[in-house]
């Protein structure tokens, strides 16, 4: 044998959970639990654990929160120590189904280079990121029904460089909520539709 997968079930009573193992030789590259729970007026799901290379090892921690009073809220939050970074996001997600409601994120993503935040709200007409690189200004995304517009804090456009690596911070968030997803594929089976 030189690995093995295991799924646990630690279900009990309304809360719905499974352990995730990936072990090969001595070394444990994947640990995590997801747990699903819900009642009348709410619902959680969490992802708690780590993955790691054998060397590098970055612990995640994902919840999913959704109540009929408060709305959606998400938060993802990854850490390396070994490599001095960290990546936390919040969505937070009220009344969608409403002309008002809105859609509230903040990202930070800190490393050995600085740091990156995002703060902003949208709604289904209207919405304004604010970009920051080490706490400065770095740029503003104003949406409108029609409009993406991407500049400078001071109205000019951002060079060639600078929309490619705001770019990929996008795309790194993209990656967080592809990476929840993944993590609760392999347990689907496991958990029961609420009755």
């Amino acid at each position: 044998e030189t690995g093995h997968v295991d799924l646990i079930d630690l279900s009990a009573g309304s809360t719905q959970a499974a352990r995730v193992l990936v072990v090969s030789g001595a070394t444990t590259y994947v640990d995590y639990t997801i747990t699903a729970s819900s009642g009348t007026s709410s619902g959680q799901v969490s992802v708690i654990g780590y993955v790691t290379d054998g060397t590098t090892q970055a612990k995640i921690n994902l919840r999913s929160t959704m109540t009929f009073t408060a709305g959606l809220t998400l938060t993802y939050s990854v850490d390396v120590p070994q490599r001095d970074l960290s990546i936390d996001l919040t969505i937070n997600a009220s009344d969608l189904s409403q002309p008002t409601g809105s859609v509230t994120i903040s990202l930070t993503m800190r490393g050995p280079n600085g740091t990156v935040s995002m703060s902003g709200q949208f709604s289904e007409t209207s919405g304004t990121l604010n970009v920051r690189i080490n706490g400065d200004a770095f740029a503003t995304i104003t949406t409108t029904s029609t409009t993406i517009t991407i500049t400078r804090t001071d109205g000019t456009p951002l060079a060639d460089d600078e929309l490619q690596a705001l770019d990929g911070v996008f795309e790194l968030q993209t990656e967080a909520f592809t990476s929840f997803d993944q993590m609760l594929a392999p347990v689907g089976a496991l958990f029961s539709e609420p009755a």
